[in-house]
C-alpha cells in the first residue's frame, strides 16, 4: 500500500483467553476510548465488525487509514494469527479501494 503524510494508523491487537479470540481496534476517538473489540468466537462478531467498518469509513472521509496488526505477547493460537494476518492485509486493500471510490464520488 501507499504511505500518506496524514495517514491514520490504527493498531489492531489480536488477544484472548482460553475461550475467546479478540481483535481489539484501537480507535483514537472520544466515542470509543477503550477501542472497539470483535470477539471472533461470539455470535455478535459480525455486528461488531460492521460497527468497526462504519467507524473506519467515518475516519476515511478525512484521511487514509492503515490497520496495523499487533499480536499480544501471550497469544499463541497460530491458526488465528495466520487468519487475522491475512484478514487485516485484505481489509487494508479494501479500505484503500473504498477510499479511492469516496474521493472519486466527492470530487
Amino acid at each position: 500500500g501507499r504511505i500518506y503524510m496524514s495517514q491514520e494508523v490504527i493498531n489492531v491487537e489480536l488477544t484472548g483467553d482460553e475461550a475467546n479470540d479478540i481483535l481489539l481496534f484501537d480507535f483514537n476517538k472520544e466515542a470509543h476510548p477503550e477501542g472497539l473489540s470483535v470477539n471472533l468466537n461470539s455470535d455478535s462478531g459480525q455486528a461488531d465488525l460492521k460497527e468497526v467498518f462504519s467507524n473506519l469509513l467515518e475516519i476515511m472521509v478525512d484521511k487514509p487509514v492503515q490497520l496495523n496488526l499487533v499480536i499480544n505477547s501471550n497469544y499463541s493460537r497460530v491458526l488465528y494469527i495466520d487468519v487475522c494476518t491475512e484478514f487485516i492485509k485484505d481489509l487494508n486493500k479494501e479500505l484503500e479501494q473504498v477510499r479511492a471510490q469516496i474521493i472519486e464520488t466527492l470530487s
